[in-house]
């Protein structure tokens, strides 16, 4: 599987051309790689020149497989931190590692998982309570 660096400079992240480029749906200034991979797809948002988020759109069929993929997930952002459950969300689970720099949620539904800077998290909260506001 192919694993992408988060909270790196776009440079560092050794990723091809990507298939797609789009703006973020919730923040202007980002800017979303699509990149077509073996397994489904992978989404790199680009803030400030800096990776922030990488969304895995990877579903596995069996559960054996999907657990094998989350580990190898968790443990590449773990950095070796562990991760505790931060927020309970109906369709799956949010967890922040335990030095607070990195969150992940996790759709079971679709079997999609999402890692994120908190920098970034709280850019987008920022961004719709604005958009709230307005």
């Amino acid at each position: 599987m192919n694993l992408v660096p988060i909270n790196r400079d776009i440079s560092q992240l050794g990723m091809p051309e990507p298939d797609s480029k789009t703006l973020h749906e919730e923040l202007d200034a980002a800017e979303v790689l699509l990149y077509r991979v073996p397994e489904g797809k992978i989404l790199v948002t680009i803030w400030n020149g800096v990776a922030h988020e990488v969304i895995y759109q990877t579903p596995k069929q069996l559960p054996w497989s999907r657990w094998l993929r989350n580990r190898e997930l968790f443990r590449f952002y773990g950095n070796g931190l562990k991760w505790k459950e931060d927020w309970p969300i109906e369709f799956g689970f949010s967890k922040q590692r335990t030095d607070g720099k990195l969150r992940v949620l996790y759709s079971r539904l679709q079997d999609f998982m999402t890692f994120r800077t908190m920098l970034f998290n709280q850019t987008l909260a920022d961004a719709k309570d604005a958009d709230n506001d307005a």
